[in-house]
């Protein structure tokens, strides 16, 4: 098992009377790939950024792993989630003054169970899977169009070979062929590196890359949408 949630209570105010989140039992088993699809404000983000250990529950168990996340304080979730997790983010997240190279670069020196240092034919093999030619490699990331930036997030999230990824809306910007194609990269890469993939959307289309989908709102039993 990759994942187990018991209990989680997760409220932005002191007030608990109308939590964010409030989930009472779920679970992702290692080599799933699941799709999580809500409208926006119904809790998806605030629900990726507790299994990641951005956010810390306001009570309930977050075990990743056989590792409880709701245990550490901020930077043993940090450092979990350097050596653990893969986050491709709706915004990418990418240094916009760095280029490529030195953006996946970047991801290795926060992870303390993979060399600090990664080879540069790691990091060229997996833009190449990508479909990143070399001539981009060396571009500062603000000037590569956006289907660029966000397979250059998906190199970077899987650079420390990640036993869960997470990814949080990254085809809301693409049309229907770009978005198809994005998907069948990431699903690809996923079933070679084996990954765990946590995959989160309010676009419904996307459902039919995944044999497991769920709606977030029978996960999420706060009665308040956010």
């Amino acid at each position: 098992m990759s994942l187990s949630l018991s209990n989680l209570v997760f409220s932005y105010t002191k007030s608990q009377e109308n939590p964010t989140l409030n989930i009472k039992h779920w679970r992702l088993e290692s080599g799933e790939s699941v799709f999580v699809q809500g409208p926006s404000g119904s809790g998806k983000s605030t629900f990726l950024n507790i299994l990641c250990g951005m956010l810390a529950t306001t009570q309930g168990q977050v075990s990743i792993f056989g590792e409880r996340l709701d245990q550490m304080n901020t930077r043993q979730r940090d450092r979990f989630r350097a050596d653990n997790i893969g986050y491709v983010f709706q915004q990418f997240n990418l240094i916009p003054y760095l280029d490529v190279i030195d953006n996946i670069r970047l991801a290795r020196r926060f992870s303390k169970a993979h060399s600090k240092h990664a080879p540069q034919t790691d990091i060229e093999e997996l833009l190449l899977k990508l479909n990143i030619d070399a001539e981009h490699w060396h571009k500062p990331a603000h000037s590569l169009s956006i289907g660029q930036q966000q397979r250059v997030a998906i190199a970077r999230a899987f650079i420390n070979q990640p036993r869960l990824l997470i990814v949080d809306e990254p085809t809301s910007s693409l049309d229907t062929k770009n978005r198809d194609g994005f998907m069948s990269l990431l699903m690809n890469l996923v079933e070679e590196t084996k990954a765990t993939l946590l995959f989160v959307s309010h676009d419904e289309h996307l459902a039919s890359f995944f044999s497991r989908v769920e709606q977030i709102s029978e996960i999420n039993h706060s009665e308040v949408i956010r």
